[in-house]
């Protein structure tokens, strides 16, 4: 019974830290503090 409710609890604590990690980079971003991440330098191969 332990082992099948594991599983349950580990995606329902990933889902809650999604969650609150897209709640603090939408209150980021309205108060301008949060621009995503850096565009680096493209590599062309020729």
């Amino acid at each position: 019974m332990l082992l099948d409710m594991l599983p349950a609890v580990t995606r329902r604590d990933y889902e809650q830290r999604r969650e609150r990690q897209q709640q603090g980079i939408v209150r980021a971003k309205r108060e301008g503090k949060y621009k995503g991440r850096q565009v680096t330098r493209r590599l062309s191969i020729s």
